[in-house]
Parts: structure tokens; sequence; C-alpha cells
């Protein structure tokens, strides 16, 4: 991504951010990302390198399974409650949506920020019962990441809402590995979740150089081949059971769990950089796949998830970009990938 216009994302997020962070010396971070989804590790990293930037000290973390509100009481007297941002605000991830209105219930009387966000709700229930606990709250922050989310949150809730792009953005450069490309290939990092697209061919494509893969899944032995770092990593599940396991009882095991958090992410962040690196460009209807190449200064090509967000989050931030190409689909974005890997290779 052009010096430029790191500086101006970078610079756009922290004007939204800091007159709400900047008056603490401590705070306390949830919902930290045990799964393997590489985006939500990106995410944490940059908020972490954020907070540490403006001096603020992280004195509590937890993710769902977890969550202890008299810990979190106990540990963090003055700062505020900042929730990790993300894809998960609605009823889609339904144990992220759960965790932020139990917090919000727990702490009528202590600032929260909910870091960007995109939002979806599909029931009127799940929406209405959002709606009663989060409008009850007196100091309540939400951040959004697009325009429809802001639009959504200005009709359903009385908090204050600002628009912010995503703080994958606020990673320290340094964190991003980019592996050696091979060449003529197309990496086509493709949702298999709720969040896909129904029309999606994903895996039964059959187009020369192109493979199919996702980062929070196995990868196949073709791939394995085309590059060998993209296996996935052994310390997962050993890190994974240590934060499930280590009590949330003393300041001390909060420092061992961030300190376990903080390299859980890195190495996730290392593999989602390897798997898109190893490609000349890459395709995707993952946000963070589209973030991740355009910081890796990887040609890209992004198409939208099942309800919008990936286009919305575009159309805002990054569509005038070098490198970034936003389609209306699978087939559209592959034939784009086809088009700027010809280009590349000085093809017709």
């Amino acid at each position: 991504m052009p010096a430029a216009w790191r500086a101006h994302l970078k610079a756009t997020i922290e004007t939204a951010l800091d007159p709400f962070i900047t008056p603490f010396s401590e705070c306390a971070l949830v919902d930290f990302p045990t799964y393997p989804n590489v985006g939500d590790h990106a995410i944490w990293l940059g908020t972490v390198d954020y907070l540490r930037s403006r001096g603020v000290r992280i004195k509590y973390i937890c993710h769902p399974l977890n969550y202890s509100a008299s810990e979190l009481r106990r540990t963090v007297r003055q700062g505020p409650i900042v929730i990790q941002g993300g894809g998960n605000f609605g009823d889609l991830w339904q144990d992220h949506q759960l965790l932020r209105e139990r917090i919000v219930q727990n702490f009528p009387d202590k600032a929260i920020i909910q870091l960007p966000q995109s939002i979806h709700f599909a029931s009127q229930t799940n929406l209405q019962r959002a709606r009663s606990i989060f409008n009850a709250h007196p100091n309540l922050l939400l951040f959004v990441r697009d325009q429809p989310s802001l639009a959504f949150a200005q009709s359903h809730f009385s908090c204050k809402v600002r628009l912010c792009p995503d703080l994958a953005f606020l990673m320290r450069h340094d964190r991003l590995v980019r592996a050696e490309s091979q060449p003529g290939m197309i990496v086509y990092l493709s949702r298999g979740d709720k969040e896909a697209a129904t029309d999606k061919l994903g895996a039964e494509l059959a187009v020369a150089g192109l493979v199919v893969v996702d980062w929070v899944k196995r990868q196949p032995s073709k791939w394995k081949q085309a590059y060998e770092a993209t296996r996935r990593p052994r310390w997962g599940p050993r890190l994974v059971r240590m934060l499930q396991r280590i009590p949330t009882l003393t300041s001390g095991n909060q420092k061992r769990r961030l300190y376990a958090a903080n390299r859980m992410a890195q190495e996730r962040l290392d593999y989602g950089c390897r798997l898109l690196g190893a490609g000349q460009v890459v395709v995707t209807d993952r946000l963070h796949a589209h973030i991740l190449a355009t910081c890796l200064d990887l040609p890209n090509v992004v198409f939208d998830n099942s309800y919008g967000k990936v286009a919305a989050f575009v159309q805002e931030w990054t569509r005038d970009i070098p490198g970034v190409s936003l389609c209306n689909g699978e087939e559209e974005a592959i034939r784009k990938a086809q088009e700027i890997r010809s280009s590349m290779s000085g093809g017709g």
C-alpha cells in the first residue's frame, strides 16, 4: 500500500479514536479471538499497537468463555472497557454479540467503547433485545466501519456513533511477513462459512494457476506442495488451551494472558500473510484478506460476502488504492485476476 494511503488511513483512525482513548491510562480489551480467523487477529494486533502508542495499559482481556465481570471491575478501576472490532455485531455470530450485551448490562457505570464493527441483524427479536440493552447505557460509544452500518446504528441506537476504518490498518508495518510469490499463481481465499455468497462456485472451479484456500481450514495437498509455509501452525491448539486454562484471578495472570494472546495473534497473522503472499494476485470475499493483501502491496480482487459488508467497506475506504479491484461476483473477480496476472507477465 502506498505510504500516503497508509498515513491517511492511520490518521483517520487516530483522529476518530484519540479523543475517547487518550484521556485514560488503562483499559480492558475484551473479546480476544481464540479461533483461527486471521482477520480478527490482525484487528487485535492493530488495537494493541494503537493502545500502546497512546500509553494506555491493557489490564484485562478475555474471550467469550472466560469473561468475569467481578475480575474486570477489580482490575480496571478508572479506564474504559474497549470491545474488539470486527464483523460480529448482530446475530450472525451469537457468542460475540451475547458477550457484548452482557458487558453493557454489567457495567452501566463505566465508559464502553465498541471499536469499528460491521452490523447485521437478521432477527427483529435479537435487534430489539440489543436496542433495549444498548439504549439503556449512559456512556456507550459505537464505532462502525461502513455507511450502511452507520445509518443502521443511528436509526436504532441512541448512543454516540462514529465512522472509522478497521483497526487492522494500525498494525506496525514490521508485523507483516511477505512471502516469495509463486509465478503465475492466483490465490483465491474463499469463505466457506455462513457469510459466503450463496452463488459461489468455490472449490469446483478449474482455472489454471488458481488455488482455492481459506485461512480457517487445513489446506489441500496441492497447496502444500506449492508453498510449504502454508501448513497449519502447530502452536494454535496449545495456546488456545493455555488461554482457556489460565484463570482471571490476578493481574499477574492477566499479563501472562496478554502475552499469550499477542503471540498467538502474531503467529496467526504470519500464517495469513504467507498464505496470501504465495500468489501474484489475490481473489477474495474475506475483508481482511483484502486488507492484508493491500498492506502487502499484493494486487487483490474483491467481491462481496453474503450481506454486503465487504463491498461497503471497500467503497468507503480502499477502492481508490492502487492494486484494489472491486467486482460484482466470483466469476467476474476471477476473470479480473486473470487479466491482472496476464498484464504482470507481459501477456496480451
